[in-house]
């Protein structure tokens, strides 16, 4: 069996696989000491995406070492089974982006992979596996972070939201819908843009449900495409 870490800047994922599928799956915040309670028994080899610090690569290549487990690192390459990166320094596209993209593309061919997590990605890849690039905007908790920060009189943390989106008559809901119309005023114009047709969108991504609910595009919602994308990324050995 193999267990697989997607750590973002926000929370760890992990997920236990074999031939036939997975078999545990869970996650955790990053500043949790959750990687004593991530099963490794019966595991034989550990594969990673890290976007998040490197201090938690470090603390999840110690719990490895401990438990005699070895590590194999996902790395963004010029290219990868078939897929061509659009960046001319491809060490600079974030990994998770790079993973979405290779799954995406093997699973649907020509796509547009919208990614919500702490940041939004938009990442597009044709027909014949040439990725054309994307867009990057900051994710729900972090539009309302910095309404937080920078407005002296914009309070609302406190304030329980609904999902109703019509012009709210409370600065907790009025804040909250904004943010979503936002975003999925992003959403639609980013895809209304792409430079090729027809294309897959496919969803992606822990707030995947908080864009289902505002979004009036149509797409497919997968949980496990950077997970699916470590089986096509060159990796490299750290353990």
């Amino acid at each position: 069996m193999r267990l697989e870490f997607d750590i973002g800047n926000t929370n760890h994922k992990w997920r236990i696989v074999d031939e036939s599928g997975v078999w545990l799956r869970g996650h955790f915040a990053n500043h949790s000491e959750g990687l004593h309670g991530v099963p490794y028994q019966g595991v034989e080899e550990i594969w990673v995406s890290c976007v998040g610090k490197d201090t938690l690569l470090m603390r999840l290549l110690d719990w490895a070492q401990e438990h005699k487990l070895p590590v194999q690192r996902a790395v963004v390459t010029a290219e990868a089974e078939g897929v061509v990166c659009a960046y001319k320094e491809p060490y600079r596209l974030g990994v998770d982006r790079w993973l979405a993209v290779l799954a995406a593309y093997h699973r649907y061919g020509a796509s547009c992979i919208i990614d919500i997590g702490s940041a939004m990605t938009v990442d597009v890849v044709d027909a014949q596996g040439q990725h054309l690039g994307g867009y990057i905007v900051p994710g729900y908790q972090l539009l309302l972070n910095a309404l937080a920060k920078d407005t002296d009189k914009v309070r609302w943390m406190d304030r329980e939201v609904g999902d109703d989106l019509s012009p709210a008559c409370d600065t907790a809901n009025a804040v909250a819908a904004g943010a979503k119309l936002m975003l999925a005023g992003f959403v639609e114009q980013a895809v209304a843009r792409l430079p090729i047709a027809p294309v897959q969108v496919v969803f992606t991504g822990g707030g995947r449900d908080l864009l289902r609910k505002v979004c009036q595009l149509h797409g497919e919602w997968q949980e496990d495409l950077v997970f699916e994308g470590l089986a096509w990324a060159h990796r490299e050995t750290l353990l």
